[in-house]
């Protein structure tokens, strides 16, 4: 029953290997893109599995699997939208990326129900946390994103990276935006992105808690965020 609630789960949050549909699903307008697929629809399968991790959460293979399945979605999305040239195309994977970073942290915060009389149980609580507030974070920074894109879309009438040079010049107010949305993904200091990553890098802090499994998948979820942001760094200098 665990694995066909997860497969939903999984294939609605564009989860590796579920998700084709979502770089396919960019060819609607950009308004449209901006709303489904950073805002609703593509977080409905993590809500659902915060709203059960209470329960889920009892079972180790639950925890295993959301959490593996999210590091594997991040790596993915993080090295592919590094291949892309086309603006909505990196959107895409990097909005898979990120799908899956907050996927491995529902997954590590499961640990919350097997430890609800323990003293660590605040900790998973924290990582579910900001998993929570990732999730609102990212519509919010990505929204912004899709926008200008769709902006550089019109006015140029191309969103290949390769040949958009000098937007700084021609949207100064936008490209504003746009870097400070992108910025914002890259969880730079006082951006509404690093709050989100700092809740969860102090909940790291508090490992020698934990279990060593949630150690080495946190780690690596901030090895693999380093690696991401080198990708958004990208997106804030495309204009230039």
């Amino acid at each position: 029953m665990i694995i066909m609630f997860l497969l939903g789960a999984f294939t609605k949050s564009a989860q590796f290997p579920f998700h084709i549909w979502l770089p396919r699903a960019m060819a609607a307008p950009t308004p449209v893109s901006a709303y489904l697929h950073s805002a609703t629809m593509v977080k409905a399968g993590i809500f659902l599995l915060l709203r059960f991790t209470p329960l889920l959460g009892l079972s180790n293979m639950y925890i295993y699997i959301v959490t593996f399945v999210g590091l594997i979605t991040m790596l993915f999305g993080s090295i592919t939208a590094l291949k892309q040239w086309d603006l909505k195309g990196i959107l895409a994977y990097s909005t898979i990326s990120q799908l899956g970073m907050i996927m491995a942290m529902v997954g590590i915060g499961g640990g919350y129900a097997q430890h609800q009389q323990d003293a660590i149980a605040s900790i998973y609580v924290f990582v579910l946390f900001a998993a929570l507030f990732h999730l609102m974070n990212h519509a919010i920074f990505k929204c912004a994103l899709f926008m200008g894109v769709g902006i550089l879309d019109h006015e140029a009438g191309s969103r290949d990276i390769r040949i958009l040079s000098g937007m700084r010049q021609l949207f100064p107010k936008m490209n504003l935006v746009m870097m400070i949305a992108a910025l914002s993904m890259a969880g730079v200091p006082f951006l509404n992105g690093f709050l989100s990553k700092e809740m969860f890098l102090d909940a790291l802090t508090q490992t020698g808690q934990l279990s060593q499994f949630s150690l080495i998948s946190m780690i690596i979820i901030v090895c693999m965020g380093v690696i991401a942001s080198i990708f958004y760094i990208h997106i804030c200098t495309l204009h230039g």
